[in-house]
């Protein structure tokens, strides 16, 4: 019974998924693959969990249902990569890179198939092979995760110049998950009984975890994600300017003396604390482009436009520390724009030599000194 409740939870998310809509055209076509990955998969696994379930029924699992789970596990396999993939680096989920792998899939499921009806003998020697080629499967798969997930973080950081690996870890968090539990799947072959109770309801609760996921990126993080990475900005090598010593007003050209002003008056409003705007929207914003902006804090601020801002809005959060002690570190951390805590506080300590929560308790005892002398 707990396999066919899986399937009818794991089928129920499938149409919820389906029924998210996606606009279509332009960036958004590569999420409704997503989300048409993510449903089939469920379609798929529900379907051959009902199959699991009427074969254990009757008595009939044996070698075929070992079969059964080595083939869903493989797709398994390739659609969450794949979707994964995709939340990182829709450019590259293409169907002329899905298809021949499903051909090669299925290809491997006739094989032990007609192993097994044709030459029983040979079927366990058959049956190894396979598994030895899903080990495979996953050690090409999580290479080729990382190295797209080291490339989403370059592009992010090149296009927003801040930190971004805690925005998207739950995805890294994601795929390993997922390869845990395909190894589970591979464990379930030996270890019958409890092990494949566990495994049911794990892999169950991962689709829900899944679903939900897909969801919040779909309402929130995708507008984050898809501006960086389907389009490269940053310094190339046509254009270059050389370096010429940090001077002052009467030492700069006068499309940087105009850029200066346009910085001052940037702070001034404190524009600094916008989160989620690429350097080269910010640039425009300045009149001029990313190019131009990481020149000028090269050879004219000697220090690059990273590091600059995250003092800037260090100093503003240290301002509405000294002035509301009380202030919650999670507020003044959105307030002065970081998506991330842990971030926060690592270029608290960095820039001020403390910790925001020993910052804050110095600020308050100190003003509680102040109110102590005046009683």
């Amino acid at each position: 019974m707990l396999v066919f409740a899986s399937a009818c939870v794991i089928s129920a998310l499938g149409g919820v998924l389906k029924s998210i809509r996606i606009p279509s055209g332009g960036q958004w076509k590569n999420l409704g693959t997503a989300r048409d990955s993510l449903a089939i998969s469920c379609f798929i696994l529900a379907a051959f969990s009902i199959l699991d379930f009427l074969m254990r029924d009757h008595g009939q699992y044996g070698p075929t249902g070992d079969i059964l789970v080595l083939f869903i596990a493989s797709c398994q396999a390739l659609l969450f990569t794949m979707m994964l993939i995709m939340f990182i680096q829709p450019l590259y989920v293409r169907k002329g890179r899905i298809m021949p792998q499903i051909a090669a899939i299925m290809g491997a499921g006739v094989l032990l198939s007609l192993s097994l009806l044709l030459w029983e003998e040979a079927f366990p020697i058959v049956l190894y092979a396979a598994m030895a080629g899903y080990i495979v499967q996953l050690a090409c798969y999580t290479l080729l995760f990382n190295k797209k997930y080291a490339r989403c973080l370059r592009q992010l950081e090149t296009y927003y110049d801040e930190e971004e690996d805690e925005r998207l870890r739950w995805v890294k968090t994601s795929f390993y998950t997922a390869l845990s539990i395909g190894i589970m799947a591979l464990g379930s072959l030996f270890f019958k009984g409890r092990m494949t109770d566990i495994f049911i309801v794990v892999y169950t609760a991962f689709y829900v975890y899944m679903t939900a996921r897909f969801i919040n990126y779909r309402n929130n993080e995708v507008k984050f994600v898809l501006p960086a990475v389907t389009r490269e900005t940053g310094v190339t090598g046509k254009g270059k300017k050389r370096d010429r010593p940090t001077g002052d007003m009467q030492h700069m050209t006068a499309k940087e003396r105009q850029f200066k002003a346009a910085l001052e008056a940037w702070i001034q409003e404190k524009k600094f604390s916008e989160k989620d705007i690429g350097v080269e929207e910010i640039a425009r914003s300045l009149g001029a482009n990313s190019s131009f902006l990481r020149h000028y804090f090269r050879t004219q601020m000697r220090v690059n436009f990273r590091t600059w801002r995250s003092e800037l809005r260090i100093r503003e959060a240290q301002k509405i520390l000294d002035a509301n002690p009380h202030a919650p570190l999670s507020h003044i951390c959105e307030e002065v724009g970081f998506n991330d805590k842990g971030n926060f506080h690592r270029q608290f300590q960095k820039i001020t030599g403390t910790t925001p929560a020993r910052y804050k308790q110095g600020r308050r005892d100190h003003i509680d000194n102040i109110k102590s002398e005046n009683r």
